[in-house]
């Protein structure tokens, strides 16, 4: 009888052995670039580990893409941003990912051009501020809900895929790209790796 042979064990190449038994999954992307997205889309970002990301080292926030590009995006692809993040809907939560927006200096780029809404019950860094508990928490199109990212994405945002509009869907999770490609018709969606 042969020896057995022992093998180091790869969790990368193992992640690739198992995407080619599994065809349909969404692609994945280290970089979100321009090629990405469409003129006019909304882009909507994950927040941790897809638009935010930190380094445990040091300790230090930084953003997946640069301010300027997305400033590019928004003005001159006309595109409409948005950060959706799985974290329970409160206003301490909210509060924490706006300081995180804003020590990454893109408060300008997701909260600024927000829209009044009637439903208002109070400001935040002298921004309007929407809670609806149990269901969503925002401020301009930061956005914090439950897992259920696609539906609240059609509730709060301007889409309608009937007149052709697009969606860009940027996450670092499997099940929320599977489950914003089943729920949010005229999506293209990436696995943020």
């Amino acid at each position: 009888m042969a020896a057995p042979v022992l093998c180091e064990f790869r969790p990368f190449h193992a992640w690739v052995m198992a995407q080619q038994h599994r065809p349909n999954l969404a692609p994945t992307v280290t970089d979100i670039r321009e090629d990405l997205i469409e003129k006019n889309a909304h882009v909507v970002f994950d927040w941790d580990n897809t638009l935010k990301l930190y380094d445990k080292q040091t300790g230090r926030l930084r953003s997946r893409v640069s301010r300027d590009f997305l400033v590019h995006l928004k003005r001159d692809l006309g595109c409409r941003l948005y950060i959706i993040s799985a974290i329970r809907p409160s206003r301490i939560n909210l509060s924490t990912i706006l300081t995180e927006v804003e020590r990454l200096g893109l408060t300008d780029v997701f909260v600024d051009d927000q829209e009044d809404s009637d439903d208002v019950d109070g400001t935040e860094n002298g921004h309007k501020c929407e809670v609806k508990p149990n269901e969503y928490a925002r401020e301009g199109n930061v956005i914090i809900c439950g897992y259920d990212k696609a539906e609240t994405f059609l509730r709060l945002a301007s889409f309608d895929a009937d007149k052709g509009d697009k969606v860009i869907f940027f996450d670092d999770e499997e099940v929320n790209i599977e489950n914003f490609e089943a729920i949010v018709p005229n999506s293209k969606c990436y696995l943020a790796v």
